[in-house]
């Protein structure tokens, strides 16, 4: 609003109702003495009703001989959504890559495995942190190094998809990995199936 509607009014009136008791206890706790961090981050409501996520930085003064805050509001709005929707596509990303029942694993030009799905976690009998950081190699096989005709190797090699039917126990596993390239055309990472 106009800055004449907000001088004279408490400034509870603008915290969102979410925020309100996190804000109102930090004062109360600030005019009280107490060494508070002078930066976070709350909702205010807009003269429309919506939310506005703002940083608050937040000093102590004397104003008219009595103790009060000095508070600069900076909109993170933006940044707020933005993080919003970040989340919601990773959540996204995560849900659909566990949804395939087939294991997957995204891994480094060495190898190594970065991320994996449930299935892989399943097919291993292994929870996902004991096999991030890994290989294969050293997963599947138990060896320190890739297993002859082992599709990631050649893979790095030809910058091509590349497979490998393999003969696990009593099963044979068609295993295939697929490079992704950065912008220059360098091996990145790999899917590893």
């Amino acid at each position: 609003g106009k800055i004449e509607e907000i001088i004279g009014t408490p400034f509870t009136n603008y915290v969102h109702s979410d925020d309100l008791a996190k804000v109102a206890d930090r004062y109360k706790r600030r005019m009280a003495g107490e060494d508070i961090t002078p930066l976070y981050e709350a909702g205010l409501m807009r003269k429309d009703g919506s939310k506005a996520y703002v940083e608050l930085n937040v000093g102590q003064i004397t104003y008219e001989g009595k103790p009060a805050e000095l508070v600069m509001i900076r909109d993170i709005t933006e940044r707020k959504q933005a993080e919003e929707a970040l989340r919601a596509s990773a959540l996204s990303w995560d849900t659909t890559f566990d949804a395939i029942t087939d294991s997957v694993c995204l891994i480094d030009v060495e190898g190594k495995i970065l991320q994996c799905n449930k299935a892989t976690a399943n097919f291993l009998g292994k929870p996902i942190n004991e096999i991030v950081g890994n290989t294969c190699w050293e997963l599947v096989h138990s060896t320190l190094a890739p297993i002859k005709g082992c599709p990631i190797v050649r893979m790095r090699e030809t910058r091509r998809p590349e497979s490998l039917e393999l003969p696990v126990g009593d099963r044979v596993l068609y295993v295939a990995t697929h490079p992704i390239l950065d912008q220059d055309g360098n091996l990145a990472s790999a899917v590893h199936i």
